[in-house]
């Protein structure tokens, strides 16, 4: 095998652009390779083919340190099984994965789904960025009435925990343990969490009321 470099120049053809046409220089340490290329049959690339509507589902996309919101904000897609592409339904942008990695568990009678897209494609009117920042998400197929929350009464400690992290770098890890203890007579929470990053470990505490965790205001402190 021989490694060749060079260049290439072209330039579009047709009244709208409908082709590209040029030449191309390639040399190595024995070969040189001298040529000429068209290309046509233009079609409009469309990242969503082969996917279906994903509904039915309620959670959260998260995007590394920027806004959190509601997946019911978007009009999902799956390939397959998992969650593959978010559509604005009010500026058409699209975000589609190109790489994804999940997880799921059984909680009751519902399943929570879980997982990051560790590359993906961001498409505004065909202006395409790829992007390496990674999405996590998570969702579940059935939430839990209001109602039920505020109606139990009792301590409840919670003996599993899963997840993952990231951090601003993209490090990720997985959740490695986790405590949660629910007073729903005072309609109090307790939340541990830690885990590792890399060759870091890292772990954060709160005790804070249930309309506060309901509102993403639940207060949580540690250290890595």
């Amino acid at each position: 095998t021989e490694s060749l470099s060079g260049n290439a120049q072209g330039q579009f053809a047709g009244s709208n652009a409908d082709g590209l046409f040029g030449y191309y220089r390639l040399a190595g340490n024995t070969s040189q390779i001298d040529g000429v290329y068209a290309f046509g049959d233009r079609q409009l690339d469309d990242y969503l083919a082969g996917m279906t509507t994903l509904s039915g589902i309620k959670g959260y996309i998260l995007n590394n340190g920027n806004a959190v919101n509601l997946l019911s904000n978007y009009t999902l897609y799956q390939n397959g099984n998992g969650l593959s592409a978010l559509v604005n339904p009010l500026t058409g942008e699209q975000w589609v994965a190109a790489s994804t990695a999940g997880s799921e568990v059984a909680l009751g009678d519902a399943t929570v789904t879980w997982g990051s897209w560790n590359s993906w494609r961001q498409i505004n009117d065909q202006n395409l960025i790829e992007q390496s920042t990674p999405i996590q998400y998570i969702h579940t197929n059935q939430l839990t009435a209001a109602t039920i929350p505020a109606s139990l009464q009792g301590v409840y400690h919670f003996n599993s925990a899963s997840g993952q992290a990231y951090d601003q770098s993209g490090a990720n890890g997985g959740l490695q343990a986790g405590n949660l203890t629910i007073d729903f007579t005072q309609q109090q929470a307790s939340l541990d969490l830690s885990g590792s990053l890399g060759s870091d470990s890292w772990g954060a505490y709160g005790s804070d009321s249930l309309s506060n965790l309901y509102a993403g205001s639940f207060a949580l402190s540690g250290s890595r």
